[in-house]
């Protein structure tokens, strides 16, 4: 039984603490969809009646939608403008240099968590260490 106290009360000392410092923190979260092979207008909260989005249209709703962007029409490129903010040409592309600084690395340093989640493609598809999603700035 005091095990059961014990366990409770750190618990409820775990979730007020997490809530005080979750209240102070005023920055706001950031994610970024990025897809292949998708138009903006395949999505219902950007008008098509085809296609039902709803996790992705309520994400729009609570968010900023992007509605103007250069895209190249392969991936790599893309991924590389939107990671640097820099031209397709600018950053090579599938060769984007590991000298390139990417969002992830100037959002570490003021206190974001960062991660890369699925495709990195800018790094000509090989294991290049210095130029994988760690050492671009995403934990």
């Amino acid at each position: 039984m005091r095990a059961q106290i014990l366990m409770a009360s750190c618990s409820l000392v775990t979730f007020l603490v997490g809530s005080l410092h979750a209240a102070e923190d005023e920055r706001p979260n950031i994610l970024i969809l990025f897809t292949d092979d998708q138009g903006y207008a395949d999505l219902a909260c950007f008008g098509n009646e085809k296609n039902k989005t709803p996790r992705l249209d309520q994400l729009a709703k609570q968010g900023t939608r992007f509605t103007s962007f250069y895209a190249q029409t392969v991936c790599g490129p893309s991924r590389s403008a939107l990671l640097t903010g820099r031209h397709p040409i600018r950053s090579r592309g599938w060769s984007m240099p590991a000298s390139e600084i990417t969002f992830g690395e100037l959002m570490r340093p003021i206190g974001y968590q960062t991660a890369c989640i699925g495709k990195w493609d800018v790094s000509n598809r090989k294991p290049i260490l210095d130029r994988m999603p760690n050492a671009q700035g995403f934990d």
